[in-house]
């Protein structure tokens, strides 16, 4: 089985981006072929983290409003992640999750992590 995870940047190690990191490393020491397919990501990070796979899909080419620029993104690594990937976990955009599904048959997963800033 091939997972892809999507996740809009991982800029930093910390929250999502440390829980993304650190669920891809357990799933790689499982047997599981795992990937993260995101827009960017720190050049710092990728050095220290030769055993996870990262997959940098660039941005959209299109970008209209910011309320959408997190769908857009999503969908956008949807596209990019669907030739490799039998299952996509999506941990940003989780509101295209359906668009995997009716575009590529391909089981797309919203995992929702709770942040403080929105409490």
């Amino acid at each position: 089985m091939r997972v892809a995870q999507v996740i809009r940047s991982v800029d930093h190690v910390a929250g999502t981006e440390r829980f993304v990191l650190e669920t891809t490393r357990e799933m790689t020491t499982r047997g599981i072929e795992t990937r993260v397919y995101t827009c960017s990501a720190d050049s710092r990070i990728l050095a220290n983290l030769p055993e996870v796979q990262i997959v940098i899909g660039g941005p959209p080419s299109k970008m209209p409003f910011e309320m959408y620029s997190s769908l857009l993104v999503s969908r956008h690594l949807i596209d990019v992640a669907s030739s490799w990937a039998d299952v996509i976990i999506l941990h940003t955009g989780a509101g295209v999750a359906e668009y995997g599904w009716r575009k590529y048959r391909l089981l797309c997963i919203p995992f929702l992590h709770v942040d403080d800033k929105y409490e």
